[in-house]
């Protein structure tokens, strides 16, 4: 199944488990799609929007054979506003499903009030390390990945390589964190330079110079939307990436 159609089809199976009998029986499910919209941050959540509608779309905007209604909410990059957006698509709109996400500290604000009223949550992106094993929750579905999974085979592949002076840069934030830990789970050493920014943070020159000094044998990063956009060029235009 391609991207474009995994978070409905996520839907979709988790209303065949009987997450949300409420939505099977009734009329319309109505979906409440939470995601980053505004701001140098939502590039991630301008895809996410319109990859579902598109795949709503492509469904005849029906989940599981039911008519679907979707409720689109910017959640404005602010973990606050987002559990309000919440509050209302949970309380006021009533949503069967609550789905979107891209930042793992917008999912981790809102999951609490969505479990507590046995609304079923589907991450696109989001997959933060602590509604993972121990922290499970049967109302939570991801349609993507567990936050450091796809860190640990970036650290795998520098030791594998033998690279001696290797540097992480991650946001502050749970996601950032989740990288650096899977990261440095097969790296299987510390890290020469472990850095983070924060959120949001779109000058990165003192980061870079702390590179140049730490005189690195290889970087990897993970800075999300514009972030990552910009950070990239100010490494080439410092002369970094010739390393």
């Amino acid at each position: 199944m391609n991207r474009l159609t995994k978070v409905a089809g996520a839907v979709m199976m988790a209303m065949a488990a009987g997450a949300s009998l409420s939505a099977q029986a009734a009329d319309v499910v109505k979906v409440g799609f939470l995601t980053t919209l505004s701001g140098p941050a939502s590039a991630p959540g301008v895809d996410e929007r319109e990859g579902f509608m598109l795949a709503m779309k492509m469904l005849g905007n029906k989940l599981g054979g039911v008519p679907a209604e979707v409720i689109v909410v910017d959640d404005q990059f602010s973990p606050d506003a987002a559990k309000q957006g919440a509050d209302r698509l949970i309380k006021r709109e009533k949503v069967d499903i609550l789905s979107g996400f891209v930042y793992s500290n917008i999912l981790l604000a809102v999951a609490p009030a969505a479990f507590a009223s046995k609304t079923v949550v589907v991450s696109a992106n989001a997959g933060p390390a602590q509604l993972a094993g121990a922290g499970c929750n049967p109302y939570f579905f991801s349609a993507s990945y567990q936050n450091d999974a796809t860190h640990e085979a970036a650290g795998k592949l520098m030791a594998d390589k033998g690279y001696q002076r290797v540097a992480i840069i991650a946001p502050n934030y749970p996601a950032g964190k989740d990288a650096s830990a899977g990261f440095k789970r097969f790296l299987k050493k510390d890290p020469a330079v472990e850095l983070f920014p924060k959120l949001g943070q779109l000058d990165f020159a003192t980061e870079i110079a702390q590179l140049r000094a730490a005189n690195i044998d290889a970087l990897y990063f993970f800075l999300p939307g514009g972030m990552g956009v910009n950070f990239v060029k100010q490494y080439a235009a410092a002369g970094m990436d010739p390393k």
